[in-house]
């Protein structure tokens, strides 16, 4: 590794690439003190575990770690890097997280942790970054706790996207988005979704809610509240008949943009 680092050091590259390796463990000191290199590519190489210390005194990077075998990101491994912006960890096996295990990361704007095995999700993570996209679309989460994006009510800033499409989550409670004060885009379509509550979005802004292919029959009395989104798409629902033409007549009359399946067998001739 210190031949590794030798060659790197003083060279004029910008990306370093290990494909298809077999690396197994990243340990202390892997990748330290190396300031020219801006893309890190660990990919397909049969990484395992991550040790913390491994990525010490970067220059300001993108790492990805996507298409390994890493199972747990403890903490230490990333906590504390102010020089790491983005970072994809999509396709591994990952399904333990410490709750400071991407804290104080004071540049990262960009996580991807899709495709992995998550079921729970902690509410401390990501606290002390600027994330602007997040994606843990495609894992195996159940539920969100109350104020599940802490991390975005301490930064101020306009979260761009977040991506939890494809998981398990069965509800949105009231104070799911509490510290959630700006979003463009809400990604839930394809979980297990059948309660929305009216208020979900009382402190949230946000211009698109995806509520899509979920298992939703009936959204609460107070659509106003529920569909204040700029737009929100509910397509491939199983609305029951009577949901279906109030929120079908309320958006005629407010005018607001949403997204739903034609159901002729519900739709009454007025509404057609």
């Amino acid at each position: 590794m210190e031949t590794l680092k030798r060659n790197i050091t003083g060279e004029k590259f910008v990306s370093l690439e290990a494909v298809n390796n077999d690396l197994q463990t990243l340990p202390a000191g892997f990748l330290t003190d190396i300031s020219n290199i801006q893309e890190i590519w660990l990919v397909k190489s049969n990484i395992s575990k991550i040790t913390p210390g491994a990525f010490k005194n970067l220059s300001y990077v993108s790492l990805s770690l996507n298409e390994n075998k890493i199972k747990k990101i403890e903490s230490g491994v990333f906590t504390n890097l102010t020089e790491i912006f983005s970072i994809s960890l999509s396709k591994n096996l990952i399904d333990f997280i410490h709750g400071d295990a991407f804290t104080n990361m004071s540049n990262l704007r960009e996580i991807t942790l899709s495709h992995n095995r998550l079921k729970s999700w902690n509410s401390s993570w990501f606290i002390g970054t600027q994330l602007l996209y997040l994606d843990v679309s495609h894992n195996s989460i159940e539920t969100l706790p109350n104020a599940s994006f802490k991390f975005a009510k301490i930064h101020g800033r306009n979260i761009h996207k977040i991506n939890l499409k494809y998981n398990r989550i069965k509800s949105l409670q009231s104070d799911t988005f509490l510290d959630l004060p700006m979003v463009n885009n809400l990604y839930f379509s394809n979980n297990k979704i059948s309660t929305v509550n009216e208020n979900i979005l009382k402190y949230t802004n946000t211009s698109y809610f995806d509520l899509s292919g979920n298992q939703i029959e009936c959204l609460p009395k107070k659509l106003e509240n529920v569909l204040k989104a700029r737009c929100t798409s509910l397509k491939d629902n199983p609305f029951n008949c009577s949901c279906y033409t109030t929120m079908i007549k309320w958006q005629q009359e407010n005018g607001k943009c949403v997204y739903q399946n034609f159901n002729k067998y519900c739709a009454s001739d007025e509404i057609q």
